[in-house]
């Protein structure tokens, strides 16, 4: 506490108190009415100006000649200095030349300092240092990389810049921050002022007119901003890069709120708040997680703060991931209350519901697979996924519900074995009717059902042709030999055309039932024909009655393949009656209807054909 208010007094006996301003950096400058009494540069080596090139500075409305800069327009001002626009005529291009506002010792070695620290740094997001001199009047003059664009503070007025933009911001902030730091060198004005935004978004951090090193005494005053500072600089203790973290919090909160860490009414207020560094309360337009970030970074006491600037930035990448997560999850709700208002109309489409509660589990894995632990989408997963899969085996998605039920118990570790009964058995169901469904399926297989046919067709006409001339030109006058002969040799010829090529004309149920339907026809008329001839029936009574078995026939097939086949047994019944009624031309109208029906068939199976 001696300390502090020796702090305290310091800043009221050189009159700093009452020019404190919450957003302006406290510099050497600003003690210049102690004299001698307070120096924050009287521990650190004393630098000179003598061996440093002279460089000629045309100020605007001068002569330029042969100066080596030629100033122009204000880029800014602070407690120190000044920095201009300016042209190198050396290498003509466009840089930026910091000078100071006066001649006092004190500031010509904190601007010598702040080059030699700042020119150590070669990083992406650190303002490069070009040059180091001094000026005809032999003040210093430092040169440095011209930034086009911006500052981070005027962004922060732009409601267009979102928060997550203004994240990656603090995070290539915290880059520049964390390599610093490798090099032993803490910069103690971290605030958004102090960053640039490049035209094409590069961003770069600047004015390291008050950094230090990690080996520094302690200033022993106030230094830096006081809405951004903390406590240890308030006090004017020893730095170190928990220092720093406590400023890129300090300036997270700035984003957040719209204000300093330190908001006051006044340069004192702030930093009578920054010696406190008490916990920030939000309200909830503030994500939970990235106050929690916040309030841990702007710690009082340093031990509780983020170690470096790397694992703060760590954790603002995680928000970031999370946060995306979180976006996803409040899509997934949305869909799954959409979904369950489906659920509960009066008449509801299982499959729009399907459908729905489908992309909406997607949803909620994609939340999940950017954060594993965001609880909310994993409750609501399984929740969705519990629902999802009985409307899923309402609509027969049958395999849907299997992959549901999976991903239910990868999400749970639970077995939920009644309901994996229920989908299994509804699975096994589903496979079976998909397997009936090929065996019935007209079309597999339909072109060698056809070349069969046809070729049945082709057979039985000329077969029946060659019966019939013999028949009728009297070459043999037994007609039971040859009608045996002719319905064996039949019977014989399917059974081992079926036998030969069964992997092909037998492999589904409906050609199974077609071909054996055949089959058990001809084998009917073969056994009918041997009764006949062991009763010696007429031989004109036995043809109507094969008519018949034929009719038969194609009656079983049209009631277990098609009942277009019927229209087959209809006209086969015409001709039985018709070899009724005139038996002398039985044969030849039984020899023609087996060839007519073995074309019919391949002409009403050629629709299938694929």
């Amino acid at each position: 506490m001696a300390e502090a208010d020796a702090v305290w007094e310091t800043l009221i006996r050189t009159g700093v108190a009452d020019r404190v301003v919450p957003e302006r950096t406290l510099t050497p400058g600003d003690y210049e009415a102690a004299n001698d009494e307070v120096s924050l540069t009287t521990s650190l080596p004393i630098r000179s100006l003598t061996n440093l090139p002279v460089m000629r500075v045309a100020v605007p409305g001068q002569e330029a000649g042969s100066a080596d800069l030629e100033l122009g327009e204000l880029l800014g001002k602070g407690g120190m200095g000044t920095v201009h626009l300016a042209w190198q005529n050396s290498l003509e291009r466009d840089v930026a030349v910091k000078r100071l506002l006066g001649t006092d010792p004190k500031m010509v070695q904190a601007l010598l300092r702040e080059a030699a620290l700042a020119g150590t740094l070669e990083h992406p997001n650190i303002v490069p240092i070009h040059a180091l001199g001094q000026d005809e009047m032999g003040q210093p003059v430092l040169v440095m990389k011209r930034i086009e664009g911006s500052r981070w503070s005027e962004l922060l007025k732009d409601p267009a810049q979102d928060l997550d933009r203004h994240l990656s911001i603090l995070a290539d902030v915290c880059n520049a921050v964390h390599y610093a730091h490798s090099k032993g060198i803490v910069h103690r004005d971290i605030k958004p002022g102090n960053v640039m935004i490049g035209e094409f978004g590069e961003v770069v951090l600047v004015d390291w007119g008050v950094a230090a090193r990690f080996d520094d005494p302690a200033p022993g005053v106030a230094y830096g901003t006081p809405g951004y500072m903390a406590p240890e600089m308030a006090y004017g203790e020893i730095v170190d890069a928990r220092t720093d973290v406590f400023l890129l919090g300090a300036t997270l909160h700035k984003i957040l709120t719209g204000l300093s860490r330190n908001h006051g009414s006044n340069g004192m207020a702030a930093m009578m708040k920054a010696t406190k560094a008490e916990p920030a309360t939000y309200d909830d337009s503030v994500p939970e997680e990235l106050g929690k970030i916040c309030n841990r970074a702007c710690s009082r006491k340093r031990i509780r703060r983020f170690p470096t600037a790397q694992s703060f930035r760590d954790a603002l990448v995680d928000f970031r991931r999370h946060r995306l997560s979180l976006q996803f999850g409040i899509t997934a709700s949305t869909r799954y209350a959409e979904m369950k208002a489906l659920a509960a109309a009066e008449d509801p489409d299982p499959v729009s519901i399907v459908e729905l509660g489908t992309i909406t589990c997607y949803a909620f894995q994609q939340a999940l697979d950017e954060w594993d632990g965001n609880a909310i989408a994993r409750s609501e997963l399984q929740s969705c996924l519990e629902t999802l899969i009985p409307w899923q085996l309402q609509a027969r998605d049958w395999e849907r519900a299997s992959a549901s039920l999976d991903s239910l118990r990868s999400l749970t570790g639970r077995a939920f074995a009644d309901l994996g009964a229920t989908v299994e058995s509804e699975r096994r169901r589903a496979r079976a009717l998909e397997k009936l469904g090929k065996e019935l399926d007209l079309s597999v297989h339909s072109g060698w059902r056809v070349a069969f046919l046809m070729s049945f067709a082709l057979i039985a006409t000329l077969y029946g042709t060659v019966i019939v001339g013999i028949v009728r030109l009297g070459y043999i006058e037994d007609g039971h030999v040859l009608s045996l002969f002719a319905s064996g040799t039949s019977l014989v010829g399917v059974a081992l055309v079926l036998m030969l090529f069964r992997q092909l004309l037998l492999r589904t149920l409906v050609n199974q039932r077609i071909m054996y339907t055949l089959l058990a026809a001809f084998g009917a008329v073969f056994f009918h024909r041997v009764i006949a001839w062991g009763l010696e029936l007429e031989i004109q009574s036995v043809y109507p009655v094969d008519m018949l078995f034929l009719t038969l026939g194609s009656c079983v097939a049209g009631i277990s393949v098609d009942l277009r086949f019927l229209w087959l047994a209809g006209g086969l019944a015409v001709g039985t009656i018709i070899a009724a009624i005139f038996p002398e031309w039985s044969l030849e109208v039984l020899s023609f209807s087996i060839a007519s029906t073995g074309l019919s068939m391949a002409l009403l199976f050629a629709r299938w054909l694929r």
